[in-house]
């Protein structure tokens, strides 16, 4: 697929360049190196943070497709292509998935295609985060993906970049208006905190790229709306289902938070399916709305349909019910939604 052409200039530095040089990529200009050096010079271990930002984002994937079973991925900003792009990651776990990336780079939308000449499930298009209206109506990501079953939305490292003035709340919420039921989220954000080494950053950021804007946890934890934040909620990046061996306790790691919410299930009226909202204590349940298994662990009513035949054709397959091939009768390290003894009588207790 082609992407639509953009105008270029190699004397103005661009996001996804700059990225590029910190992860030691060649793909960037003179102009990009520039923003990138003084960077370096201020916060020396700055590429460390980089690279854990790649890492969170591979550990997400490995999450929404391996996991939870998603086989359709959005990835707004999605940046130049390198080593285990997220379109890799996801296709070794179901080959079936389809990825559509989306960013406004001319350089990453050429090399993007060159790279994706003969892929049949992995998809390049021209647009911009703050522009929610155009992408939900860009007839390729029309196309390329089922909007009436789950969508995994990715927003890595771009959130930071859409001023307070732009309104970043009312530009994510339009696209979660649009996100079908059981899809999910994730975002990863640079953090404003009292370390003046943050600050640093981002000034020099909004000096060398035009923009920047730093945020809370909690402004950040807005940003997912009325999402259901999924274990371990929004945490620091190296705290994101970490998998060893990763170092955790560098300063620059505490600069930036990663975190992944759910767009709850619609609910059926009186469906034995269903948990309920409220439990007999007035207290809400963890897992209000999700679709319980049945006797033979298989998802009832509730459960997502098989995919339209046509150009975004999948496998059938039902979210949630699929961790790895089986439904967990026990508890993980994570706290998830796996089924746990006590807490299924307790929801027994409330339905009698």
């Amino acid at each position: 697929m082609t992407a639509a052409s953009a105008p270029f200039d190699a004397s103005k530095p661009h996001v996804a360049r700059v990225y590029d040089y910190l992860l030691g990529g060649k793909d960037n200009f003179a102009a990009d190196r520039a923003v990138g050096e003084r960077m370096l010079a201020s916060i020396p271990a700055v590429q460390l943070g980089v690279r854990a930002q790649r890492d969170v984002l591979g550990r997400v994937v490995r999450y929404l497709v391996g996991e939870v079973g998603l086989n359709q991925l959005l990835d707004i900003g999605s940046g130049l292509p390198t080593a285990d792009n997220v379109h890799e990651i996801a296709q070794r776990i179901d080959p079936a998935t389809r990825v559509v990336y989306l960013d406004n780079d001319p350089i990453v939308l050429s090399h993007a295609e060159a790279l994706l000449a003969d892929d049949k499930s992995t998809f390049v298009v021209n647009g911009d985060l703050r522009d929610p209206a155009g992408i939900l109506t860009n007839p390729d990501v029309r196309e390329h993906l089922d909007w009436e079953q789950p969508i995994g939305l990715l927003m890595c490292g771009i959130l930071h970049y859409v001023l307070d003035k732009e309104h970043p709340g009312d530009v994510v919420a339009a696209l979660y208006r649009a996100l079908p039921s059981g899809s999910y989220v994730f975002i990863h954000h640079l953090l404003s905190t009292e370390d003046p080494a943050a600050a640093v950053l981002q000034e020099q950021m909004r000096t060398g790229l035009g923009r920047a804007q730093f945020r809370t946890m909690n402004e950040v934890r807005a940003l997912f709306g009325g999402l259901e934040l999924v274990a371990p909620g929004l945490v620091l990046v190296p705290d994101w289902r970490p998998e060893p061996p990763a170092i955790r306790d560098h300063p620059v790691l505490e600069m930036a938070c990663a975190g992944v919410a759910r767009k709850p299930l619609r609910r059926g009226p009186q469906s034995p399916y269903v948990s309920p909202a409220v439990p007999c204590s007035g207290r809400s349940l963890p897992d209000a709305g999700r679709p319980l298994p049945d006797a033979g662990g298989r998802l009832g009513p509730v459960a997502h349909s098989p995919r339209k035949t046509g150009p975004v054709a999948h496998t059938p397959h039902t979210v949630g019910a699929r961790v790895r091939g089986s439904w967990h009768t026990s508890p993980d390290r994570w706290g998830s939604w796996h089924t746990h003894p006590k807490r299924d009588a307790k929801k027994a207790e409330c339905r009698a």
